[in-house]
């Protein structure tokens, strides 16, 4: 398992250990998911030391911070949706050509509720990106299914995470 981290090196590497306490190999690659110069190296050193990649799950992303219209900057607008989509997609185009040539693959692509319900109060530009991931996972699905590479999203609810402990506008039980 190769684990792509930007700034959490410190849970990036408790999953690296869970994976080797239970019998697997893996590995913690720093990388700014934003950038197709880091995923490009990401890819090169994960399959140079583990060997060609067979499952791809996109879930970079966050909500960033909640600003509504007339707070939102462009360039947050542009932060918030490189990190969510722009992502999944070189990440995806960075594995694609391996997967297609073994015609084998799985590309996974976390969403959010919020894609679908337009999200809580100024989370615009974050539900503006999941549904656009939504959209994109169903076209990449479309064109990498005649290759053998299959294409889906998972989209979770609330979960009592992190990312909800500090975005939710709901308390969790």
């Amino acid at each position: 398992v190769a684990i792509g981290y930007y700034g959490n090196q410190k849970g990036a590497e408790q999953v690296q250990d869970t994976v080797g306490q239970a019998g697997g190999r893996a590995i913690a690659l720093r990388a700014d998911m934003r950038r197709a110069d880091d995923i490009r190296s990401l890819v090169e050193r994960a399959v140079g030391e583990l060997g060609p990649i067979n499952i791809l799950v996109n879930n970079a992303g966050s909500l960033v911070e909640r600003l509504q219209l007339l707070e939102l900057t462009e360039a947050r607008w542009d932060e918030i949706l490189n990190l969510n989509l722009k992502s999944a997609m070189l990440c995806s185009e960075a594995v694609a050509a391996s997967m297609i040539e073994r015609k084998s693959g799985a590309i996974i692509n976390v969403v959010s509720i919020a894609g679908r319900n337009g999200g809580g109060l100024g989370a615009g530009a974050y539900a503006a990106a999941k549904g656009g991931l939504i959209a994109f996972t169903k076209s990449l699905a479309k064109e990498l299914a005649p290759h053998g590479v299959r294409v889906n999203s998972v989209s979770p609810e609330v979960i009592d995470t992190p990312f909800h402990q500090r975005f939710s506008t709901l308390a969790i039980l």
